[in-house]
């Protein structure tokens, strides 16, 4: 009986915390199905280090890129991140680590 309720109570949770259809991304400048090459000319960095390191993060895989931005630049808790992206904490865990592996071996050369 217990995990009939819990059940309950998780899809309520769930239900509620998603986005109706029509209602716009909160993590639309990083989840765009845009091409970089369609405004990447309107795009302007301190540096040519963050030029690189941005296209080095757009390269990446949508899962590892959002919660890289998330984490690096939104400076939202790996608690907060899973919370917005409604997967377990593990996972985004997972996602930061593969994601920093990632651009690792890409400023390293690899790839």
């Amino acid at each position: 009986m217990q995990k009939i309720s819990s059940r309950r109570e998780k899809n309520k949770v769930s239900e509620k915390n998603n986005i109706p259809k029509g209602e716009p991304d909160i993590l639309s400048p990083w989840r765009t199905h845009e091409p970089l090459e369609t405004y990447k000319d309107r795009l302007s960095f301190s540096t040519p280090e963050h030029g690189d390191l941005f296209y080095m993060i757009m390269d990446l895989p949508r899962k590892y890129r959002v919660a890289i931005y998330l984490y690096y630049y939104e400076e939202y808790s790996t608690e907060e991140i899973a919370q917005l992206l409604h997967i377990p904490k593990a996972t985004v865990d997972t996602h930061l680590y593969r994601g920093r592996e990632l651009l690792r071996k890409k400023i390293n050369g690899g790839e």
